[in-house]
């Protein structure tokens, strides 16, 4: 999206010449553009950041070692419900090789909400043509699915 208002920004600057009118709507629409972008990928750093601080607490270099391979998929939440952390099991086995960082734990736990899977012990959620039992833990802004 930032290389998108770049190219947008760019292609401002070369229309110049052809008129004021037509420089003006593509610049104010390459900076707002800029300014959005630029927004969310702060906010969804800094999101990550305390996030990843909170579960650093609850685990130490070792114990993350360990998660890390677990032949058990495990996976790490913001309190919105997007992947901040996954071993390897979940790569390997529930995404099909490719990682999820970023990406919302909703469509991996459907039909079930974090609200849902809070309220349980245990839950049978299916993925794919596989069948899982989550179980649910929460720390500070951290959900351990």
């Amino acid at each position: 999206m930032i290389v998108m208002s770049v190219i947008i920004i760019i292609f401002a600057l070369i229309s110049y010449k052809m008129g004021m009118l037509i420089f003006t709507i593509e610049m104010t629409v390459g900076l707002l553009c800029l300014s959005v972008s630029l927004g969310v990928y702060i906010y969804f750093q800094n999101h990550v950041r305390h996030t990843l601080i909170a579960a650093r607490k609850l685990l130490s270099t070792q114990g993350e070692k360990e998660l890390q391979e677990l032949t058990i998929p495990v996976v790490i939440t913001g309190k919105k419900g997007d992947i901040v952390w996954h071993n390897n099991a979940f790569q390997e086995v529930v995404t099909g090789g490719h990682g999820a960082v970023g990406e919302s734990v909703l469509p991996y736990i459907y039909p079930r909400t974090l609200i849902q899977l809070m309220g349980s012990e245990s839950s049978y959620v299916s993925y794919g043509n596989k069948e899982f039992t989550v179980y649910h833990s929460k720390a500070d802004n951290t959900n351990i699915l």
